[in-house]
């Protein structure tokens, strides 16, 4: 399926379900992290002092050619189609949804092995109110939308990325990753207005 079939196909059920609530996805954003210049420019020199540069394509089942076949992390980012005009053009806001690490694999790999199955999956699962969702649960039901993007960084010193990786969720507090304190809780939708 084509990114245009499945946004005709995602605007066809949310247009079903429109009396059906989905329940919000909440990011706590990790503040002591974010304040902290010093670890923040640590973080931000470790993953731009290497050789390689951070680079995003659009995820999309077939995107797994594209990615490179070397170790390194990821991030799951969706863009909303929210956006905001300024002088210097259109500014749209990403939300990091997952990161993940390509540790004993390559980043080709693991997309391939793990995460191709849930990119523009069954649209109907964000209306789930399951609590308490397995990891592969969570996945299925949040890497269905769209548009969706795939950040990678190819990282030379293999060793260095598990703290990457760790570095990363600490500061960015992706809800689907749930393996560090209290991510992802689920609240009820309340109607805006």
């Amino acid at each position: 399926m084509n990114g245009t079939e499945y946004s005709t196909r995602l605007k066809s059920i949310l247009a079903l379900n429109r009396n059906r609530s989905i329940k919000r996805l909440v990011s706590e954003i990790p503040i002591q992290a974010l304040i902290d210049e010093e670890f923040c420019i640590q973080v931000s020199s470790a993953m731009n002092g290497g050789s390689q540069k951070w680079q995003k394509l659009r995820a999309n089942p077939d995107v797994g050619q594209m990615l490179p076949d070397r170790h390194g992390i990821y991030m799951f980012c969706w863009e909303p189609p929210l956006a905001f005009q300024t002088e210097a053009g259109e500014n749209r806001f990403d939300w990091c949804l997952y990161v993940g690490k390509a540790f004993d694999t390559t980043i080709r790999k693991r997309f391939e092995g793990e995460y191709k199955k849930y990119i523009m999956g069954d649209p109907r699962l964000l209306y789930e109110t399951k609590e308490n969702m397995t990891r592969e649960q969570r996945l299925s039901k949040y890497l269905c939308l769209q548009p969706l993007s795939i950040w990678f960084l190819v990282v030379d010193d293999k060793l260095s990325i598990p703290d990457l990786e760790d570095k990363l969720i600490d500061l960015l507090n992706p809800p689907l990753n749930k393996q560090k304190s209290i991510r992802g809780r689920y609240l009820e939708a309340e109607t805006a207005f």
